[in-house]
């Protein structure tokens, strides 16, 4: 019966909703390297910059689902449409490892690099985090707008000067971490000049939804981005 249970779940899983669409599951990781002769060198973070009109390393993560291991965005400029394309991941929903962006100088935000990443699982983590957002100049948004669950590690987020709507994320419900372990959440150095307000439409009565256990006042609620009232970019509650 276990075994037969075990199937059933591995079927189901083979395929995630995608825009309303059913989307195979590919399971990705980096290839070790090595020489004849030697042993395998252990896997690295797959590492993804974007310099001089190309996209190096974005290949390894198209149509991925789930990546097994750590992604690292280290720089990226700003470049024609046709390269910026390519660093685009709308099928990837988790990352097995950590995530870390720096240097990123052509884009606002993270919302259409990874629209649909739910889970970082922080079985690799960085300094003690699974996600790190150091040193970005051309961010003024994190905005990833599926992002539920990091499962183990700190968040840290530092010397992003153009940064805001950090503090309207409820990272207390994202983080999952193991009470014996004390994985903090670091943000500093950002920009300091925010006036960060979630949208709320009176009129309507629409307003960002704040998740259970905290407030329901329209001064408390939650987000990724300031959103409007066509899209809110709120988060839910679940």
């Amino acid at each position: 019966m276990k075994s037969v249970c075990i199937f059933i779940l591995l079927l189901v899983s083979s395929f995630i909703p995608h825009n309303g669409e059913e989307t195979e599951f590919k399971l990705c990781k980096k290839q070790a390297t090595g020489f004849p002769g030697f042993a395998l060198l252990r896997n690295g973070p797959l590492i993804i910059k974007v310099v001089k009109d190309t996209c190096s390393g974005c290949k390894e993560l198209q149509n991925c689902t789930t990546y097994d291991g750590s992604v690292q965005i280290q720089i990226v400029r700003q470049a024609e449409e046709r390269v910026m394309k390519q660093l685009r991941f709308p099928r990837l929903t988790e990352i097995t490892g950590h995530l870390l962006i720096s240097l990123v100088y052509g884009q606002r935000n993270l919302k259409d690099i990874f629209p649909n990443l739910a889970v970082i699982r922080g079985r690799e983590m960085f300094l003690d985090y699974s996600l790190v957002i150091y040193e970005n100049k051309g961010l003024e948004e994190i905005n990833l707008p599926s992002l539920t669950t990091i499962l183990d590690g700190g968040v840290r987020i530092e010397k992003n000067i153009n940064l805001c709507y950090v503090d309207t994320i409820r990272w207390k419900s994202i983080m999952r971490t193991n009470n014996n372990k004390q994985y903090g959440f670091v943000s500093s150095n950002n920009n300091d000049a925010c006036f960060d307000t979630c949208f709320h439409s009176s009129k309507s009565g629409a307003k960002c939804t704040p998740p259970a256990g905290h407030s329901d006042s329209p001064s408390d609620a939650y987000c990724w981005a300031p959103g409007s009232e066509r899209n809110p970019a709120c988060q839910s509650c679940k």
